[in-house]
């Protein structure tokens, strides 16, 4: 061992139990990694909760008629064989299924409510049959009073007014107004009877990728290869991913990424303050020592590395600290939901906590990168202590 390592590592031990600049520092840089790795940690929860509940309502990427976009109502269109093949052939598809959706009317004997009904294979809704069920958001099943069990008449305008009789077998919640408020499940055949459409009609294809990594990519892919193309009927495609159907949310997240960022720039900032002026009081608390070791022969950049060591055992200690107390607190979270959310501004009800490895080590190695760079030019200060005045002082 080094003589400038065995110094610093006998003050170290020396002032683990006292020191009030060295604690002070460790509390610091601890409390900046705790802050850092919570926000990171909570951010990647939000982003994959709802990029998740996204993905299982309407799927990565939609391919429809192009007539929908500036249509009130949705428009039909077909998928040859060839198509559905080729869909079902690309690398990160995970499945395809289709969809068709009428506007109409919900209504009980008390209360009426306007609704999209959305028609889905029915196996790929939760508790929805092939029967005339009904799978409904449970803000709607409290503003109409139903229940599981219960039946609902559904009445639809296409000029002339039609009924149909609904049997409420599953009740959902996303928390997405969007959703939640304006769309309920059915089975597909029957919004396509609604519709007038054939059994080979639909209101398009909803994608879902095995990862949203690949949103962008496969985005690009499916335009290519369905834009600017037309059906059998020659109605045309268009492509679209969840981020341009729902834009706003996604805006939502993305703001989310830049208050993370400045959270970690400003904890950064805090975390090297706090130890530079640690090292600073330090270097005044020993002055002796500094003296003492130049007067034996030491020069600056030996004394230099003595307290930069000092302090980079500071920091780690300080690291350690703050990634345990921010390790336990996502733990809590994960199994009991301790910190709760209002979820009709969330979109959650619980705080939501990712645990990256990758992420959480790169805010490591960042910080201690950082401070102890911010180091070096306090450290500087020992260059001007002379032994004659240090020894005149004591």
């Amino acid at each position: 061992m080094s003589a400038p390592a065995f110094i610093s590592s006998r003050l170290f031990r020396r002032s683990r139990g006292g020191g009030v600049a060295m604690q002070i520092a460790t509390a610091g840089v601890a409390v900046g990694v705790f802050v850092m790795l919570l926000s990171v940690s909570i951010v990647l929860g939000f982003r994959g909760e709802i990029r998740k509940k996204m993905a299982s309502f309407s799927g990565h990427i939609q391919v429809m008629a192009h007539e929908s976009l500036y249509s009130p109502f949705s428009r039909p269109v077909t998928f040859s064989r060839e198509q559905l093949d080729w869909i079902a052939a690309q690398p990160h598809v995970e499945s395809v299924r289709p969809f068709a959706l009428k506007e109409g009317m919900l209504k009980t004997d008390e209360v009426f409510r306007g609704m999209q009904l959305k028609g889905v294979e029915a196996d790929s809704v939760l508790n929805l049959d092939h029967g005339p069920s009904l799978r409904i958001s449970r803000s709607v099943a409290r503003a109409l009073g139903v229940k599981r069990g219960d039946r609902v008449f559904a009445y639809f305008f296409d000029g002339s007014l039609r009924a149909r009789r609904f049997t409420v077998v599953d009740i959902y919640e996303t928390h997405l107004k969007e959703f939640d408020e304006n769309v309920c499940f059915c089975p597909l055949p029957l919004v396509q009877q609604l519709n007038g459409w054939t059994s080979d009609e639909v209101g398009g294809l909803e994608v879902t990728l095995d990862s949203y990594d690949y949103l962008d990519n496969e985005s690009i892919v499916f335009k290519r290869r369905f834009n600017r193309l037309a059906d059998a009927g020659g109605r045309p495609y268009v492509s679209l991913s969840v981020k341009e159907l729902y834009p706003q949310i996604f805006s939502w997240l993305s703001l989310l990424d830049g208050n993370v960022w400045a959270i970690l720039i400003l904890m950064t900032l805090v975390a090297a303050t706090t130890v530079v002026c640690g090292l600073l009081i330090i270097i005044l608390e020993e002055t002796g020592l500094i003296g003492l070791l130049k007067a034996l022969g030491s020069d600056n950049r030996q004394v230099r590395a003595v307290f930069l060591r000092l302090s980079a055992l500071i920091v780690v200690r300080a690291l350690l600290w703050g990634n345990a107390l921010a390790f336990a607190l996502i733990a809590l979270q994960r199994w009991t939901g301790l910190l709760r959310l209002d979820a009709d501004t969330y979109y959650l009800s619980e705080v939501p906590m990712y645990f990256s490895p990758l992420l959480f080590l790169l805010v490591n190695v960042a910080v201690f990168v950082v401070t102890i760079a911010a180091l070096l030019v306090p450290s500087l200060v020992i260059s001007h202590i002379r032994p004659a005045q240090t020894m005149r002082f004591e």
